[in-house]
């Protein structure tokens, strides 16, 4: 379960019986001002809660609505994913632009879209490129304004 929580610090506990009770939820940062979106992911980062941020944030530079920054909590190491929100093509445009403006080195960008976001799922066959995991493999071309992907390599089971 992800949520968008109004007010997490009222949340916290029962997200944190949640957890106990075989739920598994994700912070969302979204509706909280810069100045309490540290402590609260911290506090999510407590619980052992996964911190996601939507990826069109990161390439904006900034909430739509005036909330937290994605890229600012990348910044903090707040971050564990990315998601998509309303632009599935976003994802693979944030990383880039974490890792274009110095937020974050490629690797670990490209790892907020990938194993970061398999954690966040539950999904411990996929994400990373390790012997006996799934993968799927992207060719992009980084050279222009927007990452475009050449080639996809697919794995068969």
């Amino acid at each position: 379960m992800a949520s968008c929580l109004d007010n997490f610090a009222n949340h916290r506990i029962d997200m944190g019986k949640s957890q106990y009770a075989g739920i598994t939820t994700a912070f969302h940062g979204a509706g909280f001002q810069d100045k309490m979106a540290g402590a609260m992911a911290r506090s999510a980062r407590e619980l052992g809660l996964p911190i996601v941020m939507g990826a069109p944030n990161v390439m904006r530079g900034e909430s739509h609505s005036g909330n937290v920054s994605a890229a600012a909590l990348v910044e903090l190491g707040l971050v564990d994913a990315l998601a998509s929100d309303y632009l599935p093509s976003g994802l693979l445009a944030g990383a880039f632009t974490l890792a274009r403006n110095g937020l974050a080195p490629l690797p670990a960008a490209i790892g907020l879209v990938t194993s970061g976001a398999a954690a966040a799922a539950g999904l411990s066959d996929r994400g990373r490129l390790a012997p006996g995991l799934r993968a799927d493999l992207a060719l992009v071309d980084d050279t222009g304004s927007w990452p475009v992907v050449r080639a996809t390599f697919r794995a068969t089971v």
